[in-house]
């Protein structure tokens, strides 16, 4: 059996706020928490320690603008996904950043698998749209790049790859 590494999350807020919900999700992940964004800023700027999502309580507006700012500003760190930490009757103003730069928010009562699975759909999320984005990239160069999955089907193949046919293919005009 492989030893699956946790992935590693990052949440600003109090650990008073947040004990519930470091509770429920230790065992699942890695959990850093902080209030000091001088502690953001190195860990998510530190080359050995990938965050995988970001979880942040919206009251903390000067500590969520910087860590927005941090990742906006590197293209290595654009794939992080940011939930928000909202009470059960978030208002406007705690929801104004869903949607431009939080993909998702959290909000009691906590259920771990219902949690769990929201920061894996967030992580799965920005990890396709980086992939969208490297997708674009390959198709734009002169050279003949080709992916395969696990099973050795072609998942990717740039316009250079596309005359490749099988017996078993049928002819296609434009070919």
């Amino acid at each position: 059996m492989i030893n699956a590494k946790k992935k590693k999350l990052l949440i600003i807020d109090s650990e008073q706020n947040c004990k519930e919900l470091c509770n429920i999700l230790n065992g699942a992940y890695d959990i850093s928490v902080t209030q000091n964004i001088r502690e953001v800023t190195e860990i998510l700027e530190g080359q050995k320690d990938c965050t995988d999502a970001l979880l942040i309580n919206p009251d903390m507006q000067e500590e969520l603008c910087a860590a927005v700012n941090i990742i906006n500003s590197s293209a290595r760190l654009s794939s992080i996904p940011i939930l928000l930490l909202v009470s059960e009757n978030a208002s406007e103003e705690q929801l104004k950043f869903l949607g431009s730069s939080a993909v998702d928010c959290i909000s009691k009562p906590y259920n771990g698998n219902v949690i769990a699975n929201r920061i894996e759909n967030a992580i799965i999320l920005k990890d396709s749209l980086t992939f969208y984005r490297i997708e674009e990239m390959l198709k734009q160069l002169p050279s003949n790049i080709y992916l395969k999955d696990n099973e050795g089907r072609y998942v990717f193949a740039t316009k250079y790859w596309h005359h490749l046919k099988k017996p078993a293919d049928d002819p296609t005009p434009d070919d």
